[in-house]
């Protein structure tokens, strides 16, 4: 039977990493690389039979490939902390690593939102690669990381649980952390056009809710549809004020220099 580490990154995931690591016990190896916790993210995870290292965060795939590898076994399976593997899914990645041929494999995702399934809305095409044999892949992207596998790649059928936005608090703190990493890549691109902070926003609704069937989500697809506009309008009105910050040029589509959101310096 080949040899799997589960993989994590962490940073204050204390409430949800117990359930996480609960679900991966199976796993031959748990390493867990944590970038600062203020709380007992640490503690808990050594105490649930982790391996814990530290390093200074500074991008998403900096870190989950920093995280792979410190994995020793035959296959590395990235999960983050706020998702969840079913006995079914462990029993599927066995099976599948023992006797496929493939070098990584999807995961597809069950998207929990707000404490209720979310089946549309974009969320009926998650499956990202997650699993793979140690050394066949390497993460790209600062934010929204995509694992890129060197060799052909399966899909698995069993879903893992992910239960992304528990509360609003919670997903406004998420929200601020990602958007700060993409505004910051936004505004390194160039100008960010008027057009991007007064119609993009309605667009991505429109195709949340619409072209990708969020409204048969009933409440929850709305409310899905609503936060995927405003991350979308904050990410680029926050690259348009990092431009401004740094005196960059102006026009008919950029603010002016010293101009912060909500008023002149």
């Amino acid at each position: 039977m080949p040899t799997l580490c589960a993989v994590l990154i962490t940073r204050d995931e204390e409430a949800n990493l117990p359930a996480c690591l609960e679900t991966l016990r199976w796993a031959d190896e748990i390493v867990v690389l944590d970038s600062g916790s203020t709380d007992a993210t640490r503690e808990v995870a050594a105490r649930l039979g982790a391996r814990v290292e530290t390093r200074a965060f500074d991008d998403f795939a900096s870190q989950k490939n920093a995280a792979v590898a410190l994995a020793t076994k035959e296959w590395v399976f990235v999960v983050d902390a706020d998702e969840r593997v079913s006995p079914a899914l462990a029993d599927e990645i066995r099976r599948r690593i023992s006797s496929d041929e493939a070098a990584g494999f999807r995961v597809p995702r069950a998207t929990w939102i707000f404490g209720a399934r979310a089946r549309f809305g974009g969320n009926q095409s998650d499956a990202p690669v997650r699993l793979w044999r140690r050394g066949a892949a390497r993460f790209h992207g600062a934010v929204h990381e995509e694992a890129r596998v060197e060799g052909a790649v399966g899909m698995l059928r069993v879903p893992m649980e992910h239960h992304t936005i528990a509360t609003l608090e919670k997903y406004q703190a998420k929200l601020d952390r990602y958007t700060d990493f993409e505004a910051k890549e936004i505004a390194e691109r160039g100008p960010v056009r008027l057009w991007r902070l007064a119609v993009g926003p309605l667009a991505r609704f429109l195709r949340t809710y619409i072209l990708q069937l969020g409204f048969l989500d009933g409440r929850v697809g709305l409310l899905w549809a609503l936060c995927s506009a405003y991350y979308y309008f904050l990410k680029h009105a926050k690259a348009w004020e990092i431009r401004a910050r740094d005196g960059a040029g102006t026009s008919w589509y950029a603010l002016p220099p010293g101009t912060v959101l909500g008023g002149r310096r």
